[in-house]
């Protein structure tokens, strides 16, 4: 995860709060019987809307793109990707992230781990905790 540090610029805290809030979005996104690819193209398209797709998709290529299977290893199949047609289904656990790079003051990440359940997906980590962080700059 990224956090700001006291001394983080207007832009910085910006970028870093979209970031989180798209990851939130994201985990939001899931439901049980899609595809990998499908939230890769949900992610992609609030990236392009925010006029931040040039610091997304040249890291979104390879293992990990935007998330991972969890379990036996920290970063294991599936890779959930542009051509991810892997299948989200109950109880599977997940890396969910969203990284931008490349940006003038280097770039951000923000990866929770999720259960997918019935309804949806849920965070098991306190991503607000962090989020109290950098808030209060």
């Amino acid at each position: 995860m990224t956090i700001a540090m006291d001394g983080a610029g207007e832009e910085q805290i910006k970028v870093l709060n979209f970031a989180y809030e798209t990851n939130e979005r994201m985990v939001d996104y899931i439901r049980p019987g899609m595809t990998g690819g499908e939230l890769f193209r949900e992610t992609l398209r609030i990236t392009t809307e925010a006029g931040l797709s040039q610091y997304f998709l040249p890291y979104t290529k390879g293992m990990r793109a935007i998330g991972h299977g969890v379990g036996l290893e920290v970063v294991e199949y599936p890779d959930l990707g542009p051509n991810s047609d892997f299948v989200f289904e109950p109880d599977m656990v997940f890396g969910i992230k969203y990284d931008l790079h490349g940006l003038p003051f280097g770039g951000v990440r923000v990866e929770p781990t999720v259960i997918i359940t019935e309804h949806g997906a849920e965070s098991i980590n306190d991503l607000n905790g962090l989020r109290r962080v950098y808030k209060a700059f």
